[in-house]
């Protein structure tokens, strides 16, 4: 399993031409590597799964322990996700609930309008809906 992510993080760091910053995208492999992998990781064998040089994954390391985002084991010099990481995971769980801040904005629009509202976000590269309203009553069609 951690093979096949091995190979999606080498392509993604070599293939990245989209105007992204190297280094960032290099600590997020680093930072995905250590999510993925059941047990705390050594530098080599970071090297080896994101395919980057020793000395880059060490300075990155550095600059991760700095930040708390990555700890290590100073007994078997093996890196693990640390508690900034955690914190920022959980933050998740403190988004705000669009549907629920949107709710009364889409009956007052349906309202108005008297046809349905919707609200969208924009994920990645499509619109996902999140919340919609509808009128009492349908408009109906007749032909």
């Amino acid at each position: 399993m951690l093979e096949q992510s091995e190979d999606k993080l080498e392509n993604r760091t070599e293939n990245s031409s989209n105007g992204s910053v190297q280094s960032i995208d290099r600590a997020l492999d680093l930072l995905e590597c250590l999510a993925r992998s059941p047990n705390w990781m050594g530098i080599s064998e970071l090297s080896n799964a994101t395919g980057q040089p020793v000395g880059t994954v060490h300075r990155l390391l550095m600059t991760l322990m700095a930040r708390e985002y990555v700890t290590r084991d100073s007994r078997t010099r093996r890196y693990a996700l640390g508690p900034a990481f955690r914190l920022l995971a959980g933050t998740a769980l403190r988004t705000p609930n669009w549907s629920e801040i949107a709710a009364p904005h889409l009956r007052e629009l349906v309202e108005i309008s008297g046809e349905t509202a919707n609200l969208a976000v924009i994920e990645r590269d499509r619109a996902v809906y999140v919340a919609q309203a509808q009128p009492v009553r349908m408009v109906r069609m007749f032909t």
